[in-house]
């Protein structure tokens, strides 16, 4: 399991090189899909395109009035509403300082509402719908190997610990962590 389909691609041309066959690649993203298609009845729905991004938090700002930069709005509310999911927190108890901070709040509620109703979800909804199902019925696999974990967070990390496996090896290099900032 890896971060980026440009990491899973390399190791699919590096096992072809070697005449490797049987080994399945993906991203944590593309593995939560995969479990989540094949472990449920078609009922969950898609994840928001950009666009539907877009126009589901146009409709939650004509609800809530106007905002500043569509752009950094959109991307503020996506993380925070991210961030509450992969901490299995509400965003109803979140507790706000300033009135920027009480808009962003409101404008994620509204926006989390428009993506239920347009039956939409978002990234961080795949992470956790999987871990979900892996704690009702583990995946086996005899190896895994987690390339990146210095960028593991919290959900993937829960993913792991959820996959029945006989061996884990995990490559890492806390230098090359693209969230160094997190502490």
């Amino acid at each position: 399991i890896t971060f980026t389909r440009k990491a899973r691609d390399e190791m699919n041309h590096r096992l072809q090189q070697q005449d490797v066959h049987g080994v399945n690649i993906n991203t944590f993203n593309a593995y939560a899909e995969q479990l989540i298609q094949n472990n449920t009845d078609g009922s969950i729905p898609p994840l928001a395109s950009y666009p539907d991004k877009i126009q589901l938090l146009h409709k939650s700002l004509d609800e809530l009035g106007p905002a500043g930069d569509l752009n950094n709005l959109l991307r503020d509310t996506v993380r925070l509403i991210t961030q509450n999911k992969l901490n299995n927190t509400s965003l109803d108890n979140l507790e706000t300082a300033t009135s920027q901070q009480d808009f962003l709040k409101r404008l994620s509620l509204a926006y989390q509402g428009a993506l239920d109703e347009n039956k939409r979800r978002l990234h961080a909804d795949q992470l956790t719908d999987a871990t979900t199902i892996l704690s009702e019925r583990p995946d086996e696999y005899e190896h895994v190997l987690i390339d990146e974990y210095q960028d593991v967070n919290d959900a993937q990390i829960q993913i792991i610990d959820r996959i029945d496996h006989d061996n884990l090896f995990c490559v890492g290099d806390p230098r090359q962590s693209i969230y160094g900032w997190r502490g």
